[in-house]
């Protein structure tokens, strides 16, 4: 069929191998074969098609190496491969495809490093390696880029410092380098990506303080730098980021007070601020995050009185302050959490009685108040909380008898 332009046999349930005479149908410009069961390696002889624009060999059982072929396809725009079996290095003969806007090799069994010569491709928009066994480093040629949209490196074994060229790749709108070893300062250049909706660094080896630089992504929505080694205090300038909805700094070494500023992220539903080092007092403008769900300040240094305005947070789901320093009374104001599903004010120094108004809370789920020096009767109210499903009491120096409502 030496004519052919458009083969399409994509979402079937063919199986064995891609027959290596496709490199005689030199006409071809769209090659569809995804999401079947095929197996065995890409044909070398895919190479011979000249004209292709794309190539789509995703969700299948194909295994091997990429063949460096490949890399003779200029004409090539789409070049999917992900959700297969592959394995070996990325050819650097890839970095000759000048005229490709996606590559999407994520979810294979890939190794090696990332080659230096896909920076060449300055057409690309879509970068997609992630979920794969890629280790060495990320090379700065990375920053010859320009026209990147989405970065997508996560679940690798890469290492060394997040390049600093990165800051170069202004049409940026997505990184995401999370689960890797990298390690070395977040970059202040990464404060130039003006474009940026979505930042995810997490669950390396980062160290440093946060760049100030980062808070002038006004187009942020989601900053997540959780399980690192970043130390100093969190920026004030952090209130900047008016659009930002997920914040999620936890399981770092950040110390100092957290910021009033936070007060000015109105957008906020997720604040994750545990495991660090954060001391002083819970500051009273979080109640002005009217769209927060989700508040974990657990497991810092905190200290003072939980402040009242906590009660304000009316779409608040979930609340964790234990293993701080607070004390004072539980303010009856969380009565008015109406959408709480979990609440635990473990391992404080929080005194007086439990309120009655948590009795309020009928979706609560999960009750921790444990290891505090509560005093006085345990509520009859608390036989309201029809959804409770954990209730943890102990270590207090509660009096009185066990409300029969509790059965």
């Amino acid at each position: 069929m030496k004519s052919l332009e458009v083969l399409a046999l994509h979402r079937n349930n063919l199986s064995g191998p891609i027959p290596i005479t496709l490199g005689d149908l030199t006409e071809l410009k769209s090659l569809y074969l995804y999401s079947n069961q095929l197996s065995g390696p890409i044909p070398s002889e895919l190479g011979n098609l000249e004209n292709l624009n794309v190539l789509e060999l995703y969700d299948d059982q194909l295994s091997g190496s990429i063949p460096i072929t490949l890399g003779d396809l200029t004409e090539l725009k789409k070049l999917y491969l992900y959700s297969n079996q592959l394995s070996g290095p990325i050819p650097s003969e890839l970095g000759n495809l000048e005229n490709l806007n996606d590559l999407e090799l994520c979810d294979n069994q890939l190794t090696g490093s990332i080659p230096i010569t896909l920076g060449d491709l300055i057409e690309l928009k879509f970068l997609y390696l992630y979920s794969n066994q890629l280790s060495g480093l990320i090379p700065v040629e990375i920053g010859k880029m320009k026209s990147l949209e989405v970065l997508a490196l996560y679940l690798n074994n890469l290492s060394g410092p997040i390049p600093f060229t990165l800051g170069d790749l202004t049409e940026l709108k997505i990184v995401y380098l999370y689960s890797n070893q990298l390690s070395g300062l977040i970059p202040r250049g990464l404060g130039n990506l003006k474009k940026l909706n979505d930042l995810e660094l997490w669950d390396n080896q980062l160290s440093g303080s946060i760049p100030i630089t980062i808070c002038d992504l006004s187009e942020l929505k989601i900053l997540s730098l959780y399980s690192n080694q970043l130390s100093g205090p969190i920026p004030a300038e952090i209130g900047k980021m008016k659009s930002l909805e997920y914040l999620s700094l936890g399981s770092n070494n950040l110390s100092g007070p957290i910021p009033v500023t936070l007060g000015d992220l109105t957008e906020l539903k997720v604040l994750y601020l545990y495991s660090n080092q954060l001391l002083g007092l819970i500051p009273r403008e979080l109640r002005n995050l009217k769209n927060l769900n989700d508040l974990q300040l657990c497991d810092n240094q905190l200290s003072g009185s939980i402040p009242i305005t906590l009660g304000d947070l009316t779409e608040l789901k979930v609340l964790y302050l234990y293993s701080n320093q607070l004390l004072g009374l539980i303010p009856r104001e969380l009565g008015n959490l109406k959408n709480l599903n979990n609440l635990q004010l473990c391992d404080n120094q929080l005194s007086g009685s439990i309120p009655n108004t948590l009795g309020d809370l009928t979706k609560l789920n999960i009750l921790y108040l444990y290891e505090n020096q509560l005093s006085g009767p345990i509520p009859t109210e608390i036989g309201k909380m029809k959804s409770l499903e954990h209730l943890s009491l102990r270590s207090n120096n509660l009096s009185g008898p066990i409300p029969i409502t509790l059965w």
